[in-house]
């Protein structure tokens, strides 16, 4: 996962500039209702891509942002969720409550 994370922004760092020109026609037209500046644009394509950073460091960065994010609690429940629904424990659990429910019924209308 961070092998892929770390072509893939190398990849679009590369390419800042061009997002750059692509959302300074956003400035140009005031676009949204918090309309942004040319130079907070700048500076925030600057700091999303780390442009003042070499590429090692520049992914070295982004492993460690990758790795503080994990270990949030929304990231932990994310994680939990998705093992969850991987094992299918979800789906088997919800199966047997749909099951028991209508044999409940089932056992009632009798």
């Amino acid at each position: 996962f961070h092998q892929l994370c770390s072509l893939v922004f190398l990849c679009l760092r590369r390419h800042a500039a061009l997002f750059a020109d692509m959302l300074s026609h956003l400035v140009d037209i005031k676009a949204g209702e918090n309309p942004v500046s040319e130079a907070e644009l700048s500076l925030e394509i600057e700091d999303r891509f780390m442009l003042g950073s070499s590429d090692a460091e520049a992914d070295h960065m982004l492993k460690n942002r990758i790795f503080s994010s994990s270990d949030t609690i929304p990231m932990k429940i994310f994680d939990f969720c998705h093992d969850q629904v991987q094992k299918k424990t979800v789906t088997h659990t919800m199966q047997a409550v749909v099951t028991g429910a209508s044999d409940a019924a089932g056992w009632f209308s009798s």
